[in-house]
């Protein structure tokens, strides 16, 4: 189970405390039951995924190669942990990173992730699915292309 308002991408200490407090229960399913070597680690991937995001929103489209190598560690991170929720918006962040690289085979591999996991998370009416099927089809024609 978990609490609606639970956030998973928080180390476990204080994931524990917020469910405690929030809700009043000790959780035990099995990331926070996983013992205290796996948990470290987890806590580790966590605390990196935070930095990532934190680079990639600082960096925005200044520096698409270094955007690039952080959405791919951060997509990594994320299979890892089992976290699903916010790997179409970081495929698609190096989807278009590739674009303003040049780089039409890297952009459509990424396209074509964000573009499933969007189908799932948004739906195929969704505008973040229509927007990926444009950029899967040619990502010379996005306005980015080739501009670093």
């Amino acid at each position: 189970m978990q609490a609606p308002d639970a956030n998973v991408e928080i180390p476990s200490k204080q994931r524990q405390e917020y469910l405690f407090n929030r809700w009043g229960f000790n959780c035990t399913c099995n990331t926070c039951a996983a013992g205290k070597e796996k948990t470290t680690e987890s806590d580790q991937r966590l605390v990196r995924m935070y930095n990532i995001k934190n680079e990639i929103h600082k960096l925005g489209k200044d520096n698409p190669q270094r955007v690039l190598d952080l959405a791919v560690e951060l997509l990594e991170l994320y299979d890892e942990e089992g976290l699903i929720t916010e790997k179409a918006i970081y495929s698609e962040m190096a989807a278009i990173s590739a674009i303003a690289l040049g780089d039409q085979q890297t952009a459509k591999a990424f396209a074509k992730d964000a573009l499933n996991q969007w189908g799932i998370l948004a739906g195929q009416d969704s505008d973040e699915y229509k927007s990926m099927l444009e950029l899967l089809a040619d990502p010379t024609k996005h306005s980015l292309w080739n501009t670093h």
